[in-house]
């Protein structure tokens, strides 16, 4: 009877510490755990850090301050939540994990090969596409999605009686950067030239390069390469068909050829209206014409504020 007891105890003990390891999973990741060499969050502790080459990518929910101006917080709470439901499980389908949630943006890390984060990004954008069809959000919501990879430190910072476990580094600061131009260029998915230069040809099908540009504060520029592989079906085809084009007028006004370009790109304008990176490129064009060498240094555009 007391082996019974015992033994049943001790299951019941096991048990508990497995319901308490998968609790504390979804608030620190085990894999970002098992990169500082800890099993669980007991064996963490202040100042524990590791250094990594991963992938990281940032989302962001486009004109949220707008759509939750409408709702109470409970519903806006919903909504978030709703939508993180739908564009979470492709980070863990292309082997990638959360590693925060920052409002109604997500950080997640990749430690595999940079097409797993652009992947997971072209499905998030699908399953969101899904859910707006299927009516899940009022109004649709649309997502930015910047992609870069780079060396960052892994760690807890803090102070002794309250930390957290994140990553720091130049690279999550550009990743961010990227995600943020996604909506001055009026696209959804944007990755380095780091990125897409590491892309097997199938990733690489739906893409194209949309010039070379210096982020404000940084001393060297970063090739940019939008995935267009999650547009509507119309406009993915429009924009394929086009590339080269496109890319002559890019090389054009990065070289100071600034009529060649504009012409160019009013050319493509008028077959293509839907084209948000081409459409920026117009404006900028035209802008250029008008206040030449305003936008345009040393082949690459400077940017003046930051996205």
């Amino acid at each position: 009877f007391l082996a019974l007891v015992l033994a049943y105890r001790n299951a019941r003990a096991r048990r508990a510490a497995e319901l308490y390891s998968e609790a504390t999973s979804r608030f620190v990741p085990r894999e970002f755990l098992s990169a500082l060499g800890a099993h669980d969050v007991t064996e963490a502790h202040l100042g524990q850090a590791v250094s990594r080459e991963v992938t990281v990518l940032f989302a962001d929910i486009r004109s949220f301050t707008a759509i939750s101006e409408a709702l109470t917080p409970e519903a806006t709470f919903r909504l978030l939540n709703d939508c993180f439901a739908c564009v979470g499980p492709p980070i863990r389908e292309y082997g990638g994990f959360i590693d925060k949630y920052i409002g109604d943006a997500i950080m997640a890390l990749f430690q595999g090969p940079p097409a797993d984060a652009v992947r997971a990004a072209v499905a998030m954008q699908e399953a969101l596409r899904e859910a707006n069809g299927n009516g899940a959000f009022h109004p649709p919501l649309e997502m930015g999605v910047g992609v870069h990879r780079g060396r960052v430190m892994m760690g807890t910072l803090g102070e002794t009686e309250r930390f957290e476990a994140t990553v720091i580094s130049d690279t999550v600061n550009t990743t961010a950067r990227i995600e943020g131009l996604t909506k001055m260029l009026g696209c959804l998915l944007v990755v380095s030239g780091e990125v897409a230069a590491q892309l097997v040809a199938e990733d690489r099908t739906y893409s194209r390069s949309l010039g070379s540009f210096a982020l404000k504060g940084k001393s060297r520029s970063i090739e940019l390469v939008e995935v267009f592989t999650a547009d509507h079906v119309d406009l993915r085809a429009a924009k394929l068909r086009h590339r080269d084009r496109f890319a002559e007028g890019v090389r054009a006004m990065l070289n100071g050829e600034t009529d060649h370009a504009a012409t160019i790109f009013d050319e493509l304008a008028m077959r293509c209206p839907d084209d948000g990176p081409l459409q920026w490129w117009r404006v900028q064009a035209a802008t250029e014409l008008n206040d030449p060498a305003s936008t345009i240094r040393a082949g690459a555009v400077l940017l003046k504020a930051k996205a």
